[in-house]
C-alpha cells in the first residue's frame, strides 16, 4: 500500500483563515450602529471535540 502525503498548511496560515471567516460573519452585524446597545461575544471551548464555538448576543436598551 502506497502512503499518500497531504501537505499541511502552517498553523498561523490556518488561524489567519479562521480569524478572517469569523470577522466576515461578524462584520455585517456591526454595520448598522444602534445607540445604547450591549454586545456580548461568548467563546466556548469544547475540549472533547477540540472546537471553539462563538456566540454573539445583542441587547438594545429599547428591548430590555
Amino acid at each position: 500500500m502506497e502512503k499518500q502525503f497531504v501537505e499541511e498548511q502552517p498553523r498561523d496560515v490556518v488561524a489567519t483563515k479562521e480569524a478572517q471567516l469569523i470577522f466576515d460573519r461578524l462584520a455585517p452585524l456591526f454595520e448598522k450602529r444602534v445607540s445604547r446597545t450591549q454586545y456580548w461575544l461568548g467563546v466556548i471551548n469544547e475540549k472533547y471535540s477540540k472546537r471553539l464555538n462563538f456566540f454573539l448576543q445583542l441587547e438594545c436598551a429599547s428591548q430590555a
